[in-house]
């Protein structure tokens, strides 16, 4: 009788596919993972990326871009220009500010700095909710994803092809355990002290000078 080894014993693509889910929905480390299914570490990685690329593959069916030239052609102008017309970026602390990026200011002193900073957080709210529904979904986006950079790219994408299609299934979101939450809610602090270095952004902070004190002292 031939017994199973590494050599003649072939994972299912259902173990397979439970695998990368327990890896995805868990964000346990990859010999963790692959016990569940009797694998050494290696060949977990191998086989969760061999799915997550497949599933990444389908992002046309699932994540709506444009397709036709037209709509490529609008977004891309709105993408270059969007500096123009009176819009601006919000980021947090995180990002260098830019001549088309607004970020919170250093050390709020005055109450108009103050009311600036507030709304400027509050604007950047509903895309923040939206990483921290993903995240709860996936806690592996809070964890951390310890894989090389370049199997990152495809498992962000599988969880958001996967978070789709659960919204298409009205699938509620899962409960998560004290560990998940304390994960998610550090990466959703707002930073008050910028962690990027100031380079030479005399001008850039003049434009959020302008902007602070020509709206925000009418409000404060």
């Amino acid at each position: 009788m031939l017994l199973p080894s590494k050599l003649n014993f072939a994972v299912s693509a259902e173990c397979m596919v439970l695998l990368a889910l327990r890896y995805l929905a868990t964000g346990c480390f990859l010999s963790v993972a692959g016990d569940f299914i009797g694998i050494d570490k290696s060949t977990a990685s191998r086989l969760t990326t061999k799915v997550c690329r497949a599933i990444a593959s389908q992002h046309r069916i699932f994540i709506k871009m444009p397709t036709t030239e037209e709509e490529m052609r609008e977004r891309s102008r709105g993408f270059y220009m969007i500096n123009f017309r009176g819009y601006l970026l919000v980021g947090d602390a995180g990002y260098a500010i830019k001549p088309y990026l607004i970020t919170p200011l250093r050390n709020p002193i005055t109450r108009t700095e103050n009311l600036f900073n507030e709304s400027q957080i509050r604007t950047r709210n509903p895309i923040e909710r939206c990483f921290g529904v993903m995240k709860r979904r996936f806690p592996i986006l809070s964890f951390g994803i310890r894989q090389r950079a370049e199997k990152v790219e495809a498992i962000v994408i599988a969880t958001a092809v996967l978070h789709n299609i659960a919204r298409n299934f009205n699938d509620a979101l899962p409960d998560i355990n004290e560990e998940e939450q304390e994960a998610i809610a550090a990466a959703e602090i707002n930073f008050e002290v910028e962690n990027v270095p100031y380079y030479n952004n005399g001008l850039n902070n003049a434009v959020r000078h302008h902007l602070i004190h020509e709206y925000f002292n009418r409000l404060a």
